[in-house]
């Protein structure tokens, strides 16, 4: 009997201190505010920010608790100015921060 493998993209994508899950099955958008732009996140001490390009391809919502999903229709790059360019595939995923970094304390993890 053949096992049946995972797929590749079930991995977690890390898209330097965020980290995106591909979705199994499109999510439903209904009540999720629409963020009306491609950017993921924006650093506080630097300004750099986490965005999806091209922007045309993504639409990105709310989910609350520091969760974004992100629709994307089209091959789009991930892009920061101090993390190397990740690809994502079209699909729906789910984007977290996985750490932040703290005035006072430094480089912390994000505890869900």
């Amino acid at each position: 009997m053949a096992t049946k493998k995972k797929p590749a993209d079930d991995k977690p994508i890390r898209l330097g201190d965020l980290v995106a899950h591909r979705l199994a099955k499109p999510a439903t958008v209904k009540g999720l505010k629409r963020i009306p732009s491609a950017i993921l996140a924006t650093g506080t001490a630097t300004g750099h920010s986490h965005r999806l390009s091209p922007a045309s391809e993504v639409s990105l919502y709310d989910e609350g608790d520091g969760k974004i999903l992100a629709r994307v229709t089209a091959r789009v790059k991930h892009l920061h100015q101090e993390h190397a360019v990740a690809m994502l595939e079209p699909g729906d995923y789910r984007i977290m921060l996985k750490c932040a970094y703290d005035a006072d304390h430094g480089w912390r993890a994000v505890v869900d």
